[in-house]
């Protein structure tokens, strides 16, 4: 999927690479795209055209044109989510549960914001542990994961055990 984000970028974006404002945003958006099968996607309108990623279906940006919100849910993703979500630096929620997601939460996503507020993935096939850096995620007040014949352990953090919800 990174390679293929990639040459979006450099080859099929009509947008320039250089001095276009939020790259690494746009990239990481494609990234998730082609990891989760996007062209099979109930909604991707707008998706991977010139206009700025903060028109594309289930983005939201703030003023800053920032991603803020990225709301998947029940949208037929099926694959994995990509590490390169880290970089989403003003995300507060994400959502992408009633998929078909698969595997673990990667480790990137401790990277995070400190701004992220909520955190779902319930009703796909992701399993394992949640990583323990997610605790320092001291705004995080909703993180919803569960699945269906998978057990998950929440890290402990002192930093957020009285805040968050589960």
């Amino acid at each position: 999927p990174q390679g293929r984000a990639f040459t979006f970028l450099v080859g099929d974006d009509t947008l320039d690479p250089c001095t276009y404002p939020t790259l690494d945003q746009r990239y990481a958006l494609a990234t998730l795209y082609y990891a989760t099968q996007g062209d099979d996607w109930i909604d991707k309108t707008g998706w991977l055209v010139e206009k700025d990623e903060c028109t594309w279906a289930k983005v939201t940006c703030n003023p800053s044109l920032q991603v803020a919100n990225l709301t998947l849910q029940n949208n037929e993703l099926n694959g994995t989510l990509p590490e390169e979500l880290r970089v989403l630096q003003a995300l507060a929620l994400l959502d992408v549960s009633a998929n078909y997601l698969t595997g673990t939460i990667p480790a990137g996503l401790n990277g995070l914001p400190s701004s992220i507020t909520s955190f779902h993935c319930a009703r796909n096939q992701i399993g394992g542990s949640i990583p323990d850096a997610i605790g320092n995620l001291t705004a995080l007040k909703e993180l919803v994961v569960s699945s269906v014949g998978y057990m998950v352990r929440l890290p402990y953090s002192e930093t957020c055990t009285g805040a968050l919800s589960y």
